[in-house]
């Protein structure tokens, strides 16, 4: 009876150790990837929120809403030797009924 000294005999597949650290390693990169797109989610509703609010705030301010605050913004242009001027008054558009006072600031245009 000879006996078969094969070295490679009953070494096939992964050990245990092997399967654990490979599931394991994989487990960390699904967590790593589904953290940075739950971030990339919130970020992307608050910028979505952001341009939708901003719309509305544009139209109101077209509509000849807002409070204004009395500031005004001179910008003077000048080219050789002439000089051009255009005034802007600031307004406050409230971001809600409990914001009076506070809010988004815009400038409307008046003629000098």
């Amino acid at each position: 009876m000879k006996m078969n000294k094969d070295p490679m005999r009953g070494r096939e597949g992964f050990s245990l150790i092997e399967a654990v650290l490979s599931a394991a390693l994989i487990l960390l990169g699904a967590t790593a990837f589904l953290t940075m797109a739950a971030a990339n989610g919130k970020l992307l509703l608050q910028s979505g929120r952001i341009a939708k609010d901003s719309y509305g705030w544009e139209a109101a301010a077209a509509d000849g809403e807002g409070e204004k605050t009395g500031e005004t913004m001179e910008v003077i242009f000048q080219k050789d030797g002439e000089e051009a001027v255009e005034v802007f008054d600031q307004y406050r558009m409230p971001q809600d009924e409990q914001s009076a006072g506070e809010g988004v600031p815009f400038f409307r245009y008046r003629e000098p």
